[in-house]
């Protein structure tokens, strides 16, 4: 008996994966997009990442709900401080939506505080040595006397709010600041990450086609095999 390409193993294969839901219709599930960018670029005068690979990171995840959550890590002993300037995290957004803030750690009103209030518009934010931002944080404190911890968590949401709208001030090109004072040096000011310190963002639509291409060549592959083996030896 002659077997044809096995579908309902492809489509099981990428069930699994969780590639294609199980809720009515099939709806597809499209994992999250995360992108992690590293502060590389010292403007404190004396040097804060002097003997440092990176400052730390910032991992954004895009949950496509019009959602971005932020996971910002400073390193190497390194602290959020409050130099006098407009913010102590500063970042950028395409077409300058408003913006509102959730899930804040530490909680706002304990360390730290939003410019302009919540929701946020975009605004004109001077971080020290890096230029201007449009939104961000502020720490609670004064200057490297009160250092305000190295981690920083919070969500923003936005109208179609999405990982790619994520853009770099100008002319400096940096998407991220932060004002910190080193944990190696003791110096004081700003950092930043630019393009440069993240990987491309893969688009969710040619992934998840790829994937599934991968998937069902695989279940094709396991249905010839199978169908091999049942051949008869010839005489």
């Amino acid at each position: 008996m002659r077997k044809s390409f096995n579908y309902g193993l492809a489509v099981g294969a990428l069930v699994a994966a969780g590639v294609l839901g199980t809720s009515a219709g099939n709806a597809t599930v499209i994992p999250p997009t995360v992108e992690t960018f590293f502060f590389t670029s010292d403007h404190c005068n004396g040097g804060c990442l002097t003997g440092q690979a990176n400052g730390g990171s910032v991992t954004v995840t895009d949950n496509h709900t019009g959602t971005l959550a932020f996971d910002v890590e400073l390193a190497n002993g390194n602290q959020f401080i409050n130099g006098g300037f407009d913010a102590s995290f500063g970042f950028n957004l395409k077409d300058n939506p408003a913006i509102t803030y959730s899930n804040i750690i530490p909680p706002v009103g304990v360390s730290w505080t939003i410019p302009g209030g919540n929701p946020q518009s975009a605004g004109s934010l001077h971080m020290d040595g890096t230029g201007f931002f449009e939104y961000g944080l502020d720490a609670v404190g004064n200057g490297g006397s009160d250092p305000q911890g190295s981690s920083l968590k919070f969500t923003i949401a936005g109208t179609n709010l999405d990982i790619g709208d994520l853009e770099a001030n100008s002319p400096q090109g940096e998407y991220f600041a932060a004002d910190i004072i080193s944990g190696t040096t003791g110096f004081t000011g700003g950092i930043d990450a630019h393009n440069g310190d993240a990987p491309p963002v893969p688009a969710p639509g040619n992934t998840l086609g790829l994937l599934g291409i991968g998937l069902i060549a695989t279940a094709g592959a396991v249905s010839w095999r199978r169908r091999r083996q049942q051949l008869p030896l010839a005489a």
